[in-house]
C-alpha cells in the first residue's frame, strides 16, 4: 500500500462522524432518551385516560338520559292508560221519543224525574208542551202550554206530584203550577222584595217545600215557598270569581241534600252553597282532560254518593264522589247511539240510568251509568 493510500485510511478511521462510531453512545445519553420516552408515554397515557374518562362520563349521561326517557314514557303511558280506563263510551239503552209520526221532540230543554213515581217529564219548547213517560220510559200523556205559556224551559215536580214549569210569556219568564194531570192551577208571583225590577229567572229547582231559582240580573239565588212567598236570597261567587261577572254563564240550579248546586259554565265548575248562602265547596277544574270540566251545563246527585255533571263542550258526563274524587266519565262526541253532540240536559232515574238530551237532532238518549263508576262511589260512601 502506498503512502498516500495509508494516510487516507487513517483519516477515515479517525473521523468522528464515521458511521462506525454511531454505536458508541454514552450511558448518560441513553438515560436521557429513556426519560424522554417515558415522559411521552406518560403524556400519551394521560391523554388516553382523559379520552376514556370523557367518553365514559358522556356514555353514563347518555345511558341515564335514556333511562329517564324510558321511565317518563312508562309513567305517561300508565297515566294515559289509567285515564282511558276512567273515560269510556256510553252504554246506550234506548232513545226516548213520543209516539206517532212527525211527533218527535223539538229542541228539548229539560228532563225531570218524579221522586215518588219515577215518571219522566220532558219540557219540549219547540212544540210548547210537557211530555210525560212512566218509569219504564213508556209514553203516558202530554199537555200543551196553550194560552198559559209559549216556551217551557224547566220542569220540576214536588213531593205531592204537582208540576212547576218555568216558561217564557209576553211578560217575561214566569213559573206556572199544574196538577199531576196537567191541569192549570196558578201562576206563582215571584218577586224581588228589594227592588222593583222583574226577576230574570235562568233555572228553578224544588226540594222539600221550597222553590229555588237563580236570577241572572242580580246574580242571586232566591228562595220561595211553593205558593210563591219570598223566604230568602243571597249573592253567589266570591270576590275573585266576580271578575267579569257579567260574562259568567250560570246554566242550572239544583237543590238537593239541603245544598244548592250551581253549574257555572264559564268557570268550568259546579259551585255548592248551603241554604243560607254560605259557600261549601266546588267541583271540577277548567280543562279538557279526563276529570276536568270545560262547560258544565247540568248536574244531578245520585243516591247521596255521587255527583254527575254534564259537560256540553266535552260531550260527556263527568262523575265525582261527594268528597270530590274523580270516579270516571262516559260519553263522547258523535251522532251514533250512545254518543253526544253538545248535550244540555241530564236526569237520572231510579234504575241508575241517565237520560242525556241535546238540541241537535232533538235527541234524548237513555244510557247505563258504568258499573265501575257506581262501584267506586258505593265503596267511598261505605267508608264514611
Amino acid at each position: 500500500m502506498n503512502k498516500q493510500h495509508r494516510q487516507t485510511s487513517d483519516k477515515i478511521h479517525n473521523c468522528p462522524t464515521h458511521f462506525h462510531h454511531h454505536n458508541h453512545i454514552k450511558s448518560t445519553d441513553i438515560t436521557e432518551i429513556n426519560d424522554i420516552q417515558q415522559t411521552q408515554y406518560s403524556s400519551a397515557g394521560n391523554a388516553t385516560k382523559a379520552v376514556f374518562f370523557y367518553a365514559s362520563n358522556k356514555g353514563k349521561k347518555i345511558f341515564f338520559n335514556f333511562i329517564y326517557v324510558i321511565i317518563f314514557t312508562i309513567i305517561c303511558t300508565t297515566s294515559l292508560f289509567a285515564q282511558s280506563q276512567l273515560s269510556v263510551p256510553a252504554d246506550f239503552v234506548m232513545r226516548l221519543t213520543p209516539p206517532g209520526e212527525n211527533n218527535d221532540f223539538l229542541r228539548p230543554s229539560d228532563i225531570s224525574i218524579d221522586k215518588q213515581t219515577g215518571e219522566v217529564f220532558v219540557a219540549d219548547p219547540g212544540k210548547n208542551r210537557i211530555v210525560i213517560f212512566d218509569s219504564t220510559s213508556t209514553f203516558r200523556f202530554e199537555f200543551p202550554g196553550a194560552d198559559y205559556f209559549s216556551t217551557p224551559i224547566n220542569v220540576e215536580i214536588d213531593n205531592n206530584g204537582f208540576i212547576y214549569i218555568l216558561a217564557s210569556t209576553r211578560d217575561g219568564r214566569q213559573v206556572f203550577k199544574f196538577d199531576y194531570d196537567g191541569l192549570f192551577i196558578k201562576v206563582l208571583k215571584l218577586e224581588n222584595p228589594n227592588t222593583d225590577m222583574q226577576l230574570k229567572i235562568i233555572s228553578i229547582s224544588i226540594e222539600n217545600e221550597n222553590l229555588y231559582l237563580f236570577d241572572d240580573k242580580s246574580q242571586q239565588i232566591f228562595v220561595f215557598d211553593l205558593d210563591g212567598n219570598y223566604m230568602n236570597s243571597f249573592e253567589i261567587m266570591a270576590d275573585e270569581e266576580k271578575v267579569n261577572q257579567e260574562e259568567q254563564i250560570v246554566s242550572t240550579i239544583l237543590a238537593a241534600n239541603d245544598m244548592i248546586y250551581l253549574s257555572v259554565s264559564t268557570l268550568g265548575k259546579v259551585m255548592v252553597y248551603d241554604t243560607e248562602g254560605k259557600k261549601y265547596r266546588s267541583y271540577g277544574y277548567k280543562g279538557n282532560k279526563p276529570g276536568q270540566l270545560n262547560f258544565p251545563v247540568d248536574v244531578k246527585i245520585v243516591d247521596n254518593s255521587m255527583i254527575m255533571i254534564l259537560d256540553k263542550h266535552r260531550y260527556n258526563v263527568v262523575c265525582y264522589s261527594l268528597n270530590g274524587k274523580f270516579l270516571g266519565e262516559f260519553g263522547g262526541k258523535g251522532n251514533s247511539p250512545g254518543w253526544f253532540y253538545h248535550p244540555t240536559i241530564l236526569a237520572v232515574n231510579k234504575q241508575h240510568q241517565a237520560y242525556i238530551g241535546q238540541i241537535f237532532e232533538n235527541k234524548i238518549q237513555l244510557c247505563e251509568i258504568p258499573e265501575f263508576i257506581k262501584t267506586q262511589a258505593e265503596l267511598i260512601q261505605a267508608k264514611k
